[in-house]
């Protein structure tokens, strides 16, 4: 007989899942410690505006959540792909489609009542996404092409198309840049902490996140998913849809990015510019790391990573320490995260890989099988 499991064990064994990140994090700062002190500034001020000053005012604690909203979105959507096994690197392209569609649609739309040009923005958006990811994923389900090479081509093809159209057909003849023109002040997205650049949008990535748990970890599609994942071969002959579940993740996945370019539109630019995103796609991919490739984890990782980007900002301006501090360590971060990322995909199919199989296993074993 199995001795108990003392609380400690239970409680360690909860606990490892976030070791990896944390230790990521630190050997991180720990290399910023080190190249502040090469570049003869002081880490201790540095670290001080780098990590706390977004909470030491109402205007910086709102600037900081603005900025986290579209990367809890996106860091959610490249997760999303990630528990399927498949891997979106084009939330880029598709933050970008969902964002210029969505501008399009309030602009053309603002005759109706705004809540409902809002609402119908939003949809256009998370379509304009989806349609992005359903591409990627058919390609890869019944074509075999690497979704990885797809994504990335297309998110290209993204950018280049919403170029053109917001150069040409699309462009404000009023405005000296490429962008359209502004949406009508009635159909923003109100602000949470004025006068911050906070909004609403905020509520609308929780929300994302609350739905995306719930139909990964409630429903039996999101069993299907994480089962594919982990072992695709095994759930194929376990009856589960395979190529249905990789092309409804990719559209998952395509569709919160979409609305996140949409949100990112109706809450702070108002129109969309050419050239908009701080790469916010493809962050939205250390996001997804670092958060585990968990919803709640994506949404931790976002309001992280956004403490980190705005606090450089302010770090550069009190103690000249430059802004690229920011790049390394995201790069670190990376690094850290996607090697282990793989080590820990490879450990789940293993443990899920099925016994080698010397006969055909009975209709009846198999049966029992699934339905434990």
């Amino acid at each position: 007989m199995a001795e108990p499991t003392s609380g400690f064990a239970r409680l360690g064994r909860s606990l490892a899942p976030l070791l990896q990140p944390v230790l990521a994090i630190l050997t991180a700062l720990a290399v910023g410690v080190v190249i502040i002190m090469a570049i003869g500034k002081d880490p201790v001020s540095a670290y001080q505006s780098f990590l706390v000053a977004s909470f030491t005012s109402r205007v910086r604690f709102g600037n900081m959540l603005a900025t986290a909203t579209p990367l809890i979105l996106t860091g959610l959507a490249v997760a999303v792909s990630f528990q399927a096994g498949v891997f979106n690197i084009g939330a880029e392209g598709q933050l970008y489609l969902g964002a210029f569609w969505a501008a399009v649609t309030a602009v053309h739309l603002a005759s109706l009542p705004a809540p409902l040009v809002i609402l119908l923005s939003l949809a256009v958006g998370v379509l304009a996404g989806a349609l992005w990811g359903f591409l990627p994923g058919w390609l890869r389900a019944f074509l075999h092409v690497n979704e990885v090479v797809s994504t990335i081509m297309l998110n290209y093809v993204a950018m280049l198309l919403t170029e053109y159209l917001v150069n040409h057909p699309f462009k404000d003849p009023t405005a000296g840049a490429p962008m359209t023109r502004m949406i009508p002040p009635r159909e923003w997205l109100g602000s949470l902490l004025p006068p911050s650049s906070a909004h609403w949008g905020l509520v609308v990535a929780i929300g994302t996140v609350v739905v995306v748990a719930f139909l990964l970890g409630r429903t039996v599609w999101g069993q299907y998913l994480r089962f594919v994942g982990q072992n695709p071969h095994f759930a194929e002959y376990e009856g589960i849809p395979v190529r249905r579940v990789l092309v409804g993740a990719m559209t998952l996945s395509g569709a919160i990015a979409g609305l996140a370019g949409a949100v990112q539109v109706l809450g702070i630019n108002h129109r969309f510019i050419q050239g908009f995103s701080p790469d916010f796609g493809f962050t939205g991919v250390t996001v997804a790391l670092l958060g585990r490739i968990n919803p709640w984890g994506a949404a931790v990782a976002g309001v992280f990573y956004a403490v980190l980007i705005n606090g450089a900002s302010i770090m550069q301006q009190n103690t000249s320490v430059p802004y690229s501090l920011v790049s390394i360590l995201q790069g670190i971060l990376v690094l850290f995260m996607t090697a282990e990322g793989w080590v820990w995909l490879r450990r789940r199919r293993r443990q899920a890989s099925p016994p080698a199989r010397a006969a055909e296993p009975q209709a009846g074993a198999v049966e029992g099988g699934a339905g434990t």
